[in-house]
């Protein structure tokens, strides 16, 4: 089983990603961590994309997409993609490695918020100064002002948590992300779940879509 999980950001993808590979079995297979672990592994393709990513750039989507090739080759199938498809171009691409054989047929899932909602919520998140662990109105500390992981009283807001920056990616995802939900939505391949629960609700949500039957584990 393959799950392409689509939202915009501060949807929960992340955390129901990471709920779904340990419910189902499943490796998180992330964009990111390919393009940092080719740059680490000083490639002739790990320098080219060092370049570009120094320049403020994006790897294209050629380059993202043979770094999933290989690693479905590598690694095997049944996975939960992060940070792709993020355009029309990539879906197209995955369709070819359908065509190909390379990649089952991922379902795929839209993670329905509600923008104005979801803003108040991204910009009520604080972050542990020291150890990164993110806090929320639904999520305050066990002990007010102490951070569960550290021990840190220090807590401060990320810049892409700001109202400013929050709408700026809303925008960017609407023009460049959102019409891929389109794509799929005509090809008969899209199921919705409702964000706007709590993250234990819509994990229960992706388990009625995804089927009981194929859990690996019990977990409560």
């Amino acid at each position: 089983m393959n799950i392409i999980l689509l939202g915009p950001p501060g949807s929960g993808k992340g955390t129901q990603a990471k709920r779904l590979c340990a419910l189902y079995g499943l490796r998180h297979l992330s964009t990111g961590d390919l393009i940092r672990a080719e740059i680490a592994a000083e490639t002739s393709l790990g320098k080219e994309i060092k370049e570009t990513v120094e320049r403020g750039d994006l790897p294209s989507d050629e380059v993202a997409l043979s770094l999933i090739e290989k690693d479905l080759a590598t690694n095997g199938q049944g996975v939960v993609f992060d940070g792709v498809p993020r355009t029309i171009a990539q879906a197209k691409a995955l369709d070819s490695l359908i065509k190909k054989g390379v990649l089952v047929a991922p379902m795929v899932i839209k993670i329905d918020v509600d923008e104005n909602q979801l803003v108040e919520r991204l910009s009520g998140r604080r972050m542990c100064a020291e150890c990164g662990a993110i806090y929320s109105t639904t999520h305050q500390p066990k002990e007010e002002g102490r951070c569960d992981v550290c021990g840190s009283h220090t807590f401060i807001t990320r810049k892409d948590d700001e109202v400013s920056a929050i709408h700026h990616r809303f925008r960017v995802y609407r023009e460049k992300t959102a019409p891929v939900q389109d794509y799929y939505q005509s090809s008969g391949n899209l199921h919705r779940v409702d964000g706007m629960l709590s993250p234990q609700e819509v994990e229960a949500s992706l388990v009625k879509l995804l089927g009981q039957e194929n859990r690996k584990v019990n977990m409560s």
